[in-house]
């Protein structure tokens, strides 16, 4: 019985299975590749993130030398090490070009911007006693971590559902998206101290997290400021008196508001 993302091999030509791997790359976007920085990734049909955790090297093309790179600009060749979030099915792009090669893609904007030719299975190397250095992105951990990365790594962008005095409801919906992969957090006043509500806001816009805010009611101006500043990803239940007295089509709502948050659908395990 085989779906989408299934792969079916012979027995005697088995491909590697490993979330981490070594790979030629060729940087397409004028935005560098950025070591840490979560990525999706395009492997025969299936999708998932990736980070890269390494550039052995970059490419002078013009002699073909070696350089010691950060990262990687516009056009230029590299020698990375990367880790996807579920394993991949592959073989040296030597011996398959198909299983061998991948797209990468930004997870904000959907645009390509790299193409990669696999050239060894990383965790071979590590059981052979030879584990890759953990602390290579600290020493070039130049860059602060942008919001935008925050919301890559999550798979999803922030918002704020309103659930107003329906703290019972707000915890369960909180496991409901917890559940389902989703970074939630219930918040009430009770967590808040004085006027720290936008403060509170702020940090978990930034943080990624989606909100069920279930104390006291708030003002109509305050219900605006916090849509603004959640680039209008906002759900007032409250507001919707229709669905008051059914739980049911609350969690519909609420469910079909985090969806539309998602960058990409989940990959289907294997």
């Amino acid at each position: 019985d085989l779906s989408r993302g299934d792969m079916l091999v012979s027995p005697d030509q088995m491909l590697k299975v490993s979330r981490k791997f070594h790979a030629s790359v060729v940087w397409l976007h004028e935005v560098p590749l950025e070591l840490g920085r979560t990525y999706l990734v395009k492997h025969t049909s299936r999708q998932t993130k990736i980070r890269p955790l390494r550039i052995r090297h970059r490419v002078d093309v013009n002699t073909l030398a070696a350089e010691s790179a950060t990262r990687l600009e516009m056009n230029e060749i590299g020698s990375v090490d990367f880790e996807t979030h579920v394993p991949l099915f592959f073989d040296p792009y030597s011996s398959n070009r198909t299983t061998g090669s991948f797209s990468l893609i930004d997870a904000a904007t959907n645009a390509t911007v790299g193409a990669g030719m696999i050239q060894k299975d990383l965790a071979a190397t590590e059981i052979a006693g030879q584990p890759e250095d953990e602390f290579a992105s600290f020493a070039v951990g130049e860059t602060p971590v942008a919001p935008e990365e925050r919301y890559a790594r999550h798979g999803h962008f922030p918002g704020v559902v309103l659930l107003e005095g329906r703290a019972l409801l707000a915890e369960r919906l909180e496991r409901f998206l917890f559940d389902l992969g989703f970074e939630a957090l219930q918040l009430s006043h009770a967590e808040l101290l004085g006027d720290a509500l936008f403060e509170t806001v702020r940090v978990v816009r930034c943080a990624g997290i989606i909100v069920l805010y279930s104390g006291d009611t708030l003002a109509e101006e305050t219900k605006h400021q916090i849509a603004l500043e959640f680039d209008n990803r906002f759900l007032d239940i409250t507001g919707a008196p229709e669905l008051h007295l059914d739980e049911e089509k609350v969690v519909g709502h609420v469910h079909a508001f985090a969806q539309s948050l998602k960058f990409v659908d989940e990959p289907r395990k294997i």
